[in-house]
């Protein structure tokens, strides 16, 4: 084995490259780095950057992230969430696990366990920090669903009180805006 069973399987079959100074699978460009340089964009609470963040991010992986990975055809619900979930659990995000999905009311609930920013971000703040990982979440299930829905983390692993983050995704309308984590974590447009 060289890196773990999913990325061995693209060594395998040639589909994991490095050329040019790049690492690319398939043919899509990849980094390695160290959490800390994510952790560091992670830190700031504020709503104004937390909601600019992950808007960006659910726009990129909506937009680019998933066209790069899929043909149309390829765009079953549960077939593009079983990749991706495997995809960035395998590039070391932490163990991804849908538990409760429901694709005809658009819901979802997933945990993140082993997220490589516990150990980083320990009391850095009480508020959930995971606004990247949010914005992959809700551009996947935006695309996989065909419909556009947002995430709300609503446990996070670096309060050090639970071994795992927890994301709710659901359509905008609805999530509880009296509620002021909602209201910082999601934008109302």
């Amino acid at each position: 084995m060289v890196l773990n069973k999913f990325y061995d399987r693209y060594v395998m079959t040639n589909n994991l490259n490095y050329k040019n100074n790049n690492f690319y699978l398939l043919k899509t460009p990849f980094v390695m780095l160290p959490v800390e340089l994510l952790g560091a964009m992670l830190r700031n609470e504020e709503a104004p950057y937390v909601q600019s963040l992950y808007y960006w991010v659910k726009h990129s992986t909506f937009n680019n992230l998933t066209k790069e990975f899929l043909t149309g055809s390829d765009l079953n619900s549960k077939k593009v969430l079983d990749f991706f979930e495997t995809y960035f659990s395998a590039s070391g995000f932490g163990l991804l696990q849908n538990v409760d999905l429901d694709l005809e009311h658009k819901h979802a609930i997933v945990v993140l366990v082993n997220n490589p920013l516990q150990g980083r971000l320990n009391f850095v703040s009480q508020l959930p920090l995971d606004h990247f990982m949010r914005g992959v979440l809700a551009g996947l299930f935006s695309k996989s669903l065909n419909s556009n829905v947002d995430c709300l983390e609503t446990q996070c692993s670096v309060f050090n009180k639970f071994n795992a983050c927890r994301f709710v995704i659901k359509p905008l309308n609805e999530f509880d805006f009296q509620n002021p984590e909602v209201r910082r974590q999601i934008f109302i447009q």
